[in-house]
């Protein structure tokens, strides 16, 4: 998207930001990678504009993975969708 009829025009912009958190050998994995699940979600919501730069923040999927064997290992996806707004001829100045 583009704001057009002014010089520069703004890029509006979108960054998937992946937060991985991994497990193993407790015995309740499951209830592990809910608590972190529940500790990264409070934190990133005290700041949906990431210090000024950002529009909005927004979690959009969590996936959750158990080794099958023994499920003494897990790994967990959260995915944010960050947007956020730029000056075409300056890339690194947000508006």
């Amino acid at each position: 998207d583009y704001t057009i009829g002014q010089n520069t025009r703004t890029q509006h912009r979108s960054l998937n930001l992946i937060i991985e958190a991994h497990c193993r050998g407790t015995a309740n994995i499951d209830d592990t990678l809910d608590t972190i699940a529940e500790e990264v979600e409070e934190a990133m919501v005290t700041d949906i504009t990431r210090g000024g730069n950002a529009k909005d923040s927004k979690l959009v999927s969590t996936e959750v993975e158990f080794e099958t064997a023994s499920q003494k290992t897990g790994l967990m996806r959260l995915t944010y969708l960050i947007s956020y707004s730029t000056v075409e001829n300056a890339v690194q100045t947000g508006v």
